[in-house]
């Protein structure tokens, strides 16, 4: 479905970004093994208004990299 700007009408239950706790949840790690993570490289963060946020490509691209 569609705007009238031609833009696609996403549900408002589609997320992108996470913050770190829900990202945690999602993936079953604890916030410290996440902030070790983030210190190794291995988890990509964005900072927006204050926040950080983590793009749900990086939870698959963690992921594919255990599996």
């Amino acid at each position: 479905m569609s705007t009238k700007s031609g833009l696609p009408h996403l549900p408002s239950t589609v997320r992108y970004a996470h913050r770190v706790k829900e990202f945690c949840e999602r993936v079953g790690i604890s916030r410290s093994h996440f902030y070790e993570l983030v210190k190794q490289d291995k988890i990509r963060t964005v900072t927006l208004g204050g926040r950080r946020l983590i793009p749900d490509s990086e939870r698959a691209r963690l992921l594919g990299e255990v599996a």
